[in-house]
């Protein structure tokens, strides 16, 4: 999109973009750059790039042009599209040491202040260091695969059942309002976890600051969405220019997005310390085990602590907005497929119902024997994927891929969409059909499960993160089939509501708000959905 700038500034901006693009060092080569939509002189494809729903028109190129490789060039900054996963695979994973960079962006760096946010930060020691805090105190595995469905995480789960046994009883009490529900429930988990905070039942502003906190940076991370990242010396425009108040606002939010959860768990860490005399004695959190080892030394280092509040805000921020969107694509899903939901209610209660004949809830234990319902997250994931563009990567050299030249400085951008709706491994792909990933004994088909995490990024640049979401969506997604019923709604005459498949268009692109009606399966799971509350009350964080 172009800036919002008065028109009497064009002309200047023209005149810009023309002594920019005759600075540019152009690179010649006999080796051919991939092939990609018509660009102009000058400013390339800036005329022809998509507005919106990006992915879909790469898909399109990658057919029209035959290949995996889509070539753009946004006023002399190369961008290329992989359509596959092959592709991606070759240079992202495997030629990782030259792809595992991101491009600097004067609009997400230099304007807005994310220098700190570990997904947009470059391949440098600061990422190092904190990629290690975060493994550290999250205790997730170190390995760079997407096998999670293996990975078995334990110190988180309390704080899920006690949010998630929550949501139960919202869901049921409000079901109007279960998008909300599902976005609190999420961030309660994340919040608890990450912060130790009390969380309001409703409304809670800490979970609001996470999504005005990160709506700035979908925007602003969309490649081509604004000038100024190709012509970095635009940052330097008066103040009244769109982008720049834009950026201004973002900055803000993020400031305190960043600073006051941090700040208020730091307090209530100190001051739990003064009440019981003995320091560091506040709830159990990744932030009272950092600045317990932090303060055990009698020479803080004040540099680590600010890496912590850093890594607390990447957490808190990519957490609430990513899973609580698949979240809300999965209701989305099962409120258009009702016998899909029936055949998972069977398993379930064929698993979950004890010798007394008595219904409970699910947990993590029971995945292995509940291989259709998993089927159903994963079928989840690839449908409609809450990251249809993966974060852009960067090459740091020159490189030649399959007879094609990739220039150094290249943004290279995965179209996970298309990869995950790749009609040769997965036939009919627009169709939601979790039996995909069975075998023809019923068991979970594990290595094409496995490639559906695709949006949780490539090779060194995989989010670390990834485990805690695919715990909550899993554990979240069971527990409400277990209990309720997702219904498509009535309008007050009885006829039915058809919920709309409209999607956000971002580099995070949930459904939009659709309606469903949500109730107990039967009097026994509106019993079990009473006493999950009261049990989560007893859970003790």
């Amino acid at each position: 999109m172009l800036p919002d700038v008065p028109h009497s500034v064009l002309v200047a901006i023209i005149v810009l973009i023309v002594l920019h693009a005759f600075r540019q060092r152009k690179t010649r080569s006999t080796v051919p750059l991939p092939p990609g939509p018509p660009r102009l002189p000058i400013i390339g494809n800036l005329h022809n790039k998509p507005a919106k729903f990006e992915w879909e028109t790469y898909a399109d190129w990658g057919k029209k042009y035959n290949s995996e490789l889509i070539y753009m060039n946004m006023a002399g900054t190369s961008l290329v599209v992989t359509n596959s996963r092959r592709v991606t695979s070759d240079l992202l994973e495997k030629r990782g040491s030259i792809y595992s960079s991101r491009a600097h962006s004067p609009m997400v760096h230099d304007l807005m202040g994310f220098t700190w946010l570990f997904a947009v930060m470059p391949n440098n020691d600061g990422w190092r260091v904190r990629r290690r805090l975060l493994q550290r105190y999250f205790k997730f595995p170190v390995e760079d695969s997407h096998n999670i469905a293996n990975v078995k995480l334990t110190w988180q789960q309390p704080h899920e059942t006690k949010y998630i046994n929550y949501l139960l009883k919202k869901l049921t009490d409000t079901p109007e309002f279960f998008m909300e529900h599902l976005i609190h429930m999420v961030g309660s988990v994340s919040l608890s976890t990450t912060f130790g905070l009390p969380i309001k039942g409703v409304d809670d502003p800490y979970i609001k600051l996470s999504s005005t906190g990160a709506e700035g940076l979908k925007q602003a991370t969309v490649p081509g969405a604004f000038l100024v990242d190709a012509f970095p010396f635009m940052k330097h425009f008066p103040s009244w220019c769109g982008f720049q108040q834009k950026a201004k606002l973002w900055h803000e939010d993020m400031r305190a997005m960043l600073d006051i959860p941090f700040g208020d768990s730091k307090k209530q860490w100190q001051n739990r310390g003064k009440v019981e005399g003995k320091a560091g004695s506040a709830l159990v959190s990744f932030v009272s085990e950092a600045l317990d080892d932090i303060y055990s030394s009698d020479t803080p280092d004040l540099q680590q602590e600010e890496f912590i509040k850093e890594i607390c805000g990447t957490i808190f921020m990519g957490t609430v907005g990513t899973t609580s969107g698949v979240m809300h694509v999965f209701m989305l899903a099962m409120v258009h497929h009702l016998d899909i939901q029936k055949r998972a209610q069977v398993e379930i209660d064929s698993v979950l119902r004890g010798p007394d004949g008595k219904l409970r809830l699910p947990t993590h234990d029971d995945e292995p024997n509940l291989p259709y319902c998993t089927a159903i997250i994963k079928e989840t994931l690839r449908w409609l994927p809450i990251a249809p563009i993966a974060i852009p990567h960067l090459s740091t050299e020159e490189d030649v891929y399959e007879g094609y030249r990739i220039p150094k400085g290249t943004i290279v951008i995965p179209n996970i969409w298309a990869m995950l709706h790749d009609p040769e491994k997965y036939p009919n792909p627009f169709a939601f059909m979790p039996e995909r990933f069975l075998n023809k004994d019923g068991t979970l088909n594990t290595e094409l499960a496995r490639d559906v995490e695709l949006g949780f990024g490539f090779g060194r640049r995989i989010c670390p993160g990834r485990h805690l979401g695919s715990s909550i969506v899993w554990l979240a997604a069971l527990c409400i089939l277990t209990t309720c019923d997702i219904l498509k709604a009535r309008d007050e005459n009885g006829n039915i509501i058809e919920p709309g498949m409209e999607l956000e268009s971002a580099i995070t692109a949930g459904p939009k708000p659709f309606k469903c009606t949500i109730k107990p399966r039967s009097a026994e799971t509106e019993e079990l959905i009473k006493q999950s509350a009261i049990d989560a009350d007893y859970i003790g964080l």
